[in-house]
């Protein structure tokens, strides 16, 4: 946890210096200024968006983690229901390998080269049939 705090603060950090420095052009190129404002007006607003869905990612898989050291996932649960109850995959792929299909969820702190992951596995009749948690 103190891992991704640091990281929010160091991006938030990064975000907020890039605002004034573009509030600081706005302020010496004079009267278009405006179309400038609204542009980073909107820029602000999609820095919400996504740190909002970073944390809506984190916290999907912080309940399914926490459900599967709770033994409460089950193989043969229907992938209906868990998109219901912990939310939508980061990244949904299909795994030749396993016949199944690759569900990603993974923490805000991670990348998908390196930190905590979480795969679920659901074969082609929408069933859980496994998971495999990497912890790197």
């Amino acid at each position: 946890m103190v891992k991704m705090r640091k990281v929010k603060r160091k991006t938030m950090l990064k975000h907020t210096t890039m605002i004034l420095f573009i509030i600081i052009l706005i302020l010496f190129r004079g009267p278009d200024t405006y179309a400038d404002l609204k542009t980073l007006m909107e820029i602000g607003k999609s820095q919400a968006d996504i740190a909002k869905s970073l944390g809506e990612e984190t916290k999907n898989y912080n309940r399914i983690k926490e459900a599967i050291i709770a033994k409460e996932f089950k193989e043969g649960m229907l992938a209906d229901t868990i998109r219901k109850k912990y939310g939508e995959p980061i990244i949904e792929v299909f795994d030749k390998k396993k016949n199944a299909y690759k569900w990603l969820y993974m923490p805000a702190a991670s990348s998908h080269f390196k930190g905590e992951k979480l795969y679920l596995l659901v074969d082609k009749d929408g069933k859980l049939v496994g998971w495999e948690f990497i912890e790197e």
